[in-house]
């Protein structure tokens, strides 16, 4: 699945199709804080969605932490 092909408001399958990973795993980084590399989502009713524009901006934190600890490693 390429990002281009992910719906604007994403469920869980959606996510994990994108990721490969599991849809339970999608369901514990959606109970967890952004703030602590989880993924911003919102209720609706019992399920629970995600914007793809708050995705892909989780996405690009994520790379930018990760490119500047190995930055951060690579100096020591």
């Amino acid at each position: 699945m390429q990002l281009d092909e992910i719906p604007d408001v994403m469920v869980a399958q959606d996510i994990a199709d994108y990721m490969h990973i599991s849809r339970y795993k999608v369901y514990e980084l959606m109970k967890t804080s952004p703030e602590y590399g989880g993924i911003p989502c919102f209720g609706s009713g019992r399920s629970v969605r995600c914007m793809k524009a708050d995705f892909v901006q989780r996405l690009e934190l994520q790379k930018q932490a990760r490119k500047q600890k190995y930055i951060a490693a690579d100096r020591s």
